[in-house]
């Protein structure tokens, strides 16, 4: 599914759009996504910034540079999802699984990480001076 017409068809099942796709990026923005099943999606470059999606499912999902800002990601699960250049500046990620999450040059200031679990560890132990995160070890 891990393409632009599957994202669509998924989107279109959950009822979160309608019509056509779009030709250009897709825009979520009016839209609730709380706690809904984004597993599996291509969602490369979105901009989900102040959104509440606390217990949202990206699980393999690509989110490869979307905007995450601000956002309400409280128990939210990225497992095993491409998160490369992605903002979560200020985001809350209290009780968000990582583990396995593709983190390169995740830019994670001043977000809220506070029992994140990342393979199995607490990721506030891990950085807990560091204000950017580039790669995880």
């Amino acid at each position: 599914m891990l393409n632009k017409e599957g994202t669509w068809k998924k989107l279109l099942e959950l009822g979160i759009v309608q019509g056509e796709m779009p030709a250009n990026q897709l825009n979520l923005t009016d839209v609730i996504l709380k706690g809904i099943d984004l597993n599996d999606t291509l969602l490369d470059g979105i901009d989900l910034r102040g959104k509440d999606l606390s217990g949202t499912k990206f699980i393999g999902a690509h989110l490869v540079g979307a905007n995450l800002s601000r956002a309400n990601l409280r128990g939210a699960s990225f497992i095993g999802t491409f998160l490369h250049n992605a903002n979560f500046e200020e985001a809350d990620l209290n009780g968000a699984c990582l583990s396995t999450a593709e983190l390169n040059s995740t830019n994670m200031h001043r977000a809220n990480l506070w029992g994140v679990i990342s393979d199995g560890q607490i990721l506030k132990e891990r950085i807990l001076k560091v204000q950017t995160l580039g790669e995880l070890i």
